[in-house]
Parts: C-alpha cells; structure tokens; sequence
C-alpha cells in the first residue's frame, strides 16, 4: 500500500489507470491549500513539468528554452493533510519529485 501524490493532469490519468494497491490523489504538495501553475517541456513522450512559481533557477537553466508558455493551474494541498485523507498517522518512507521546487521544499 501507499500514497500516489500526482499533479500533473495527463501523468495523473495514466496513473490512475495503474493496478497498483495505492492511494492515488490529484494534488501538489504544498504549505498551504491552494493552486499552483505549472508548465509543460518539451522533453519527449515522458514530458517533464515545473512548478513554475516556486521553480529554482537551477531548475530554469537546465530546462531553458524547452518551457513550454502553456501553463495549468493544480490543486495544492498540504502533504499531512493528504496523509490524513489516505488514513494514516505516519508515514514510513516518502520519496519526492518537486518538479523544480528543491528549493522551497
């Protein structure tokens, strides 16, 4: 069992269509409930996003001129909040992709 946190709207659909015993939710991570936007690369059929208000300029030089403007607005929720929802008081091991937020989280 687990937790599949995913914000991405196209990588969320195939994701739910996995057989995998998760907990699957549409949402960031973030401090605060909120939106956030984020822009698609242009980096093949995987396709890369970045959170773009929170992107580290690390993160803008090694994607440069691969951003796409096209960009979506997420739901944004508090990780403990979604551990909550999952039904769990803790969490044994998490691993995180920021999409370019390293710096924030």
């Amino acid at each position: 069992t687990g937790l599949l946190i995913e914000a991405h709207p196209r990588t969320f659909e195939r994701l739910k269509e996995a057989p995998r015993n998760v907990k699957k939710i549409h949402a960031a991570g973030c401090a605060a409930n909120t939106t956030m936007h984020m822009s698609n690369t242009q980096a093949g059929a995987s396709g890369v996003a970045a959170a773009t208000e929170v992107m580290s300029a690390e993160y803008r030089r090694k994607w440069r001129g691969r951003l796409l403007n096209d960009t979506m607005e997420v739901v944004c929720r508090e990780l403990g909040a979604m551990v909550h929802d999952a039904g769990w008081s803790t969490v044994d091991y998490l691993s995180l992709d920021t999409q370019g937020a390293e710096e924030v989280v």
